[in-house]
């Protein structure tokens, strides 16, 4: 099983030395995020400062760009780290895409495959200058007389999808060469609703399982102190019950009360009241995320053998300060160490 790993660092010379030594360390792949920063600066950052780790975008908000920007966004770093860059793709929440960026969110998994099939298209007809006709429910290009004048470093650039639920998972399994796991789901919503609906998917597509990496997140606080280690995990836990998406995945595991006790007070105190992810008990923590010591980070990661094609390993950081995510960004690097 292949371990990817997040970016880490406050300024250009920290993060290059992070890839390093996450290459070093013997991590496949190093993953950027979109949503304190963007997705495709940091893969760029560091391109020339590595030469074997996969950088991917995990993911980039598919809603709020065009399919030709992502499409020649993606040649550009491919052609930079000399064909190690993956497109991950998400949805987002629709909070998030209509409130910030003000675009339309719409029936985001049709959509999502859409797009996806779209910039496929363009990957492959716009070095070789063929016609980029697409008519469909989303989108609808007409583009003739155009071509990238760089040769591609490789045939095929994958294209990873963000997914969660049953709808998205079926749909990305369809036309994706990935599934990227959001940090949320435990390993028990990947084994009952990301591997069956996949393989559903995959049938609907007449692909083989082995045609799409499947790679979920694990969120990891290691340290010593294993009751700090959950108080910090409770935090993330607290940020996501206040997003609807994810209502369902509480309920799903006995926690649909405690949800929404954490949401009903950050929607009364927001950060100046009580802190909401006090309400978050343990039992909820161990549940969704692990605590402990580096043979207990190992053992759970473990259980997804067999499951999964590869694991992104992560640290907590919503309501933590930088240097507190870093501790335990390290932690995890010296951890999984190969």
């Amino acid at each position: 099983m292949r371990y990817g790993l997040r970016y880490h660092g406050e300024n250009l010379e920290s993060i290059i030395d992070w890839a390093r030594k996450a290459e070093d360390a013997g991590f496949d792949t190093l993953w950027s995020q979109e949503l304190h920063t963007t997705p495709f600066v940091y893969p760029a950052a560091v391109a020339g400062s590595t030469s074997a780790i996969g950088l991917g975008s995990g993911v980039a908000l598919a809603f709020v760009r065009s399919p030709m920007s992502l499409a020649l966004t993606s040649l550009d770093l491919d052609r930079l780290t000399n064909g190690r860059f993956i497109l991950g793709l998400g949805s987002g929440v629709q909070r998030l895409i209509t409130g910030w960026h003000g675009a339309e969110y719409a029936r985001p998994a049709p959509r999502l495959a859409e797009c996806i099939r779209l910039v496929r298209q363009i990957l492959q007809n716009a070095p070789a200058g063929r016609p980029i006709v697409f008519q469909g429910d989303y989108y609808n290009l007409n583009v003739t007389g155009f071509s990238v004048p760089h040769k591609p470093v490789r045939d095929r650039l994958p294209i990873y999808a963000g997914a969660v639920g049953p709808g998205m998972t079926r749909a990305a399994a369809q036309v994706a060469d990935g599934l990227l796991g959001q940090i949320m789901p435990p390993l028990q919503w990947v084994k009952d609703v990301i591997v069956p609906n996949m393989r559903i998917g995959l049938a609907r597509a007449g692909r083989r399982r082995e045609e799409i990496d499947l790679s979920p997140a694990v969120v990891l606080a290691i340290g010593a102190d294993v009751k700090q280690a959950k108080r910090d995990l409770a935090k993330t836990i607290a940020f996501y019950c206040t997003v609807a998406t994810y209502h369902g995945l509480f309920a799903r595991y006995g926690f649909g009360d405690e949800a929404a006790a954490v949401r009903d007070a950050f929607r009364r105190h927001g950060d100046h009241g009580p802190h909401c992810w006090d309400l978050v008990p343990d039992a909820m923590v161990d549940a969704f995320h692990v605590a402990g010591s580096p043979d207990d980070a190992r053992r759970r990661v473990a259980q997804y053998e067999g499951i999964a094609d590869s694991v992104i390993l992560t640290p907590p950081s919503y309501f933590l300060t930088p240097e507190e995510t870093a501790h335990y960004q390290h932690a995890i690097l010296e951890t999984f160490a190969r």
